[in-house]
């Protein structure tokens, strides 16, 4: 998986040298620790080699919290990212029924952060109302269910 020299010159007078570590391309994240020893001491750090691509930001889930609320109350929308973007992520929101749960088209998730919320309203329902909340970003697209239900 990583691969470095067996061993590394540290010229007279300095105090570190650098060298290459080549990697094996891998299909999951893999740790590797590297070695280094000097006058009897050892020093180690891991090294990460992540499979090819990762370094992506995608939608990781979404939620809704309550997912069954009474006609008229709203819930609350979380959207997951898989890793901390390093400039606004813009989220696609829909509702698979907008007379009954209404939400932004969109949300943006902050450079630095992985989550942001958002509100979702509903009206009041003659009849329990199940609606799918949809969000996308980066080609993945995650769905939860609201339950609308009647006040009865």
């Amino acid at each position: 998986m990583a691969a470095v020299p067996a061993s590394v010159n540290v010229p007279a007078g300095v105090t570190s040298a650098t060298f290459p570590i080549t990697k094996s391309t891998v299909t999951t994240t893999q740790t590797a620790t590297i070695s280094a020893s000097y006058g009897g001491a050892t020093q180690s750090a891991t090294l990460t080699v992540n499979p090819q691509g990762s370094g992506s930001v995608s939608l990781a889930s979404l939620s809704l919290n309550p997912s069954s609320v009474k006609g008229g109350n709203s819930s609350q929308g979380t959207v997951t990212l898989t890793a901390a973007p390093s400039s606004a992520t813009s989220v696609s929101l829909s509702s698979s029924n907008t007379s009954v749960a209404t939400l932004p088209a969109s949300v943006t998730v902050a450079a630095g952060s992985t989550s942001t919320t958002f509100t979702i309203t509903t009206q009041k329902v003659s009849s329990s109302t199940n609606v799918t909340i949809t969000a996308t970003n980066g080609g993945v697209t995650k769905t939860a269910v609201l339950t609308v239900t009647s006040r009865r």
